[in-house]
């Protein structure tokens, strides 16, 4: 935030001085702005520190950006899809072998690592609050933290995004390591891991982030593959699927990154085919074209 402020602060500066060479008039009382040999050409000179001056305010006003916009909010929109859930929705969903992303990660808290059930461990470079040591045993402390997390992503303060984000991943693995087989608890991992790879995504940090998207993949897939007639749980494994492959492009994976765009192809085409009047699916599968054929383009 502070070198936002100093960035439109420079900008300004800039700007003014440019203006004060061209209008002299305009200048404060007392002060001659000059450019000594080059005063053949202050009109130019004052000119170009204008709009160097005006790009330096209007950069700093920007927020930063993830590697690629995303066509999905983080857990607090999946964690309350619009439709109604499908059959076995909630239900016990058969467990399988989900990778072990950053095993060898530590994470930095009053506790130990190995204290806290679950098999992922982000790295993260300010110790998250007390409460990550003991999850709370309700999904309500689990929503809260996503809901803070979004709340700072969305203002630009990725760090106290990421605090309350691994806060979230700590209660929703919790839950999931009690329940392993519940679909609900499965969601909210697997939207948890996202939200952390998005904004390791948004810092480049990208083996990191790459990990935490394979992981969600992981429980997209089981969801999915449990639930073939459900709305959200197959948009869920399309966004998936192309978050991967937007991290895996930015990592110069571009062969790894077509493959995962083109296995997220036909999940949008059958989502638009099934549902033509949703127009959030008729974007989706048009955003998944555009990135197969930009890919296409770059390996050509």
């Amino acid at each position: 935030m502070l070198g936002r402020v100093v960035g439109v602060l420079a900008g300004l500066i800039l700007i003014a001085v440019g203006v004060g060479l061209w209008r002299p008039d305009l200048a404060p009382h007392g002060i001659a702005l000059g450019v000594g040999p080059f005063s053949p050409y202050k009109s130019e000179v004052s000119g170009l520190m204008a709009a160097v001056g005006a790009v330096i305010a209007i950069a700093a006003m920007q927020r930063p950006r993830a590697s690629r916009a995303r066509r999905s909010p983080g857990a607090a929109a999946m964690r309350a899809p619009a439709d109604p859930p499908g059959p076995g929705a909630g239900q016990p969903v058969a467990a399988e072998a989900v990778p072990e992303p950053l095993a060898q990660a530590v994470i930095h808290q009053a506790e130990p690592a190995a204290e806290l059930p679950g098999w992922f461990a982000p790295v993260v470079d300010m110790p998250p609050p007390e409460t990550l040591a003991t999850p709370a045993p309700d999904r309500a402390a689990f929503v809260a933290a996503t809901d803070a997390g979004d709340h700072f992503r969305m203002q630009g303060a990725f760090d106290d995004a990421m605090d309350h984000y691994v806060v979230a991943l700590s209660h929703a693995r919790f839950e999931h390591e009690k329940h392993p087989d519940n679909s609900q608890a499965q969601a909210d991992f697997a939207a948890a891991l996202t939200n952390v790879g998005d904004v390791y995504d948004t810092q480049g940090r990208l083996d990191l982030a790459l990990e935490a998207h394979e992981g969600s993949l992981a429980l997209r897939r089981r969801l999915a593959a449990a639930a073939p007639s459900d709305k959200a749980a197959q948009r869920a494994l399309s966004l998936s699927l192309e978050r991967l492959a937007d991290t895996r492009d930015s990592r110069g994976h571009r062969t790894r990154a077509l493959d995962l765009y083109r296995e997220s192809l036909p999940i949008a085409e059958k989502l638009a085919a099934a549902h033509p009047d949703d127009a959030v699916l008729a974007a989706d599968l048009t955003t998944t074209r555009a990135n197969i054929a930009a890919l296409e383009a770059k390996l050509a």
